[in-house]
Parts: C-alpha cells; sequence; structure tokens
C-alpha cells in the first residue's frame, strides 16, 4: 500500500474508533494484541531456524562483555547456550542477540 492510501486507511479507521464505545475498543485492542502477539512470535521461530545444537555462537552479556559458547537448545523464544568459561554456564539468548562463529 502506498503511503498516501496508507494515510487515509488509518484516518478512516482512526474515525471509526472515535465513533466507538470502550467496550467495543477494549474488544479491539485484544485482538490487535493478539495480532502483535502472533506476529512476534513468527519472527522469534525464523529466527531461531537459523540455529542448531552445537552451533558455535557469540553475544554480549548484559555489561557488554563479549561471550562465546555453543548451541544446546532451541526453545520456542529463546537459545539456550553454554558460555565457555563463565561461572554462571548456561544462558537463555535471544536468537537476535547471537552472531554464528
Amino acid at each position: 500500500m502506498d503511503q498516501g492510501k496508507q494515510s487515509q486507511a488509518l484516518s478512516q479507521i482512526e474515525a471509526l474508533l472515535n465513533a466507538l464505545p470502550r467496550e467495543e475498543l477494549i474488544r479491539i485492542n485484544k485482538i490487535i494484541v493478539q495480532r502483535i502477539r502472533t506476529l512476534d512470535n513468527f519472527r522469534a521461530m525464523a529466527a531461531n531456524a537459523q540455529y542448531m545444537p552445537g552451533d558455535r555462537v557469540e553475544w554480549r552479556d548484559n555489561f557488554g562483555q563479549p561471550l562465546q559458547g555453543f548451541v544446546i537448545r532451541v526453545n520456542a523464544k529463546t537459545i539456550s547456550v553454554v558460555a565457555d568459561n563463565d561461572p554462571r554456564g548456561h544462558w537463555k539468548v535471544s536468537a537476535s542477540l547471537l552472531t554464528k562463529i
């Protein structure tokens, strides 16, 4: 959809929303939140599909320090990783934060 049509569609949606009672707005909100969650789950699944147990990966911890390890399990939303030379050892990391090495 081009920018003009998209802007027009959003204006029409806004006009419709302004005319609805609170109960209907709550119902629509639940539908929108569910759709966003579904899209996020699809994106996470696609990102996770790039990794397999045994893959060597690198990521940064909460302090920005680089860590390396290997994938032990691919979960629905995260990748379970065992870090090399790290006393915490086991990490659950978002696939978007990992890099294969």
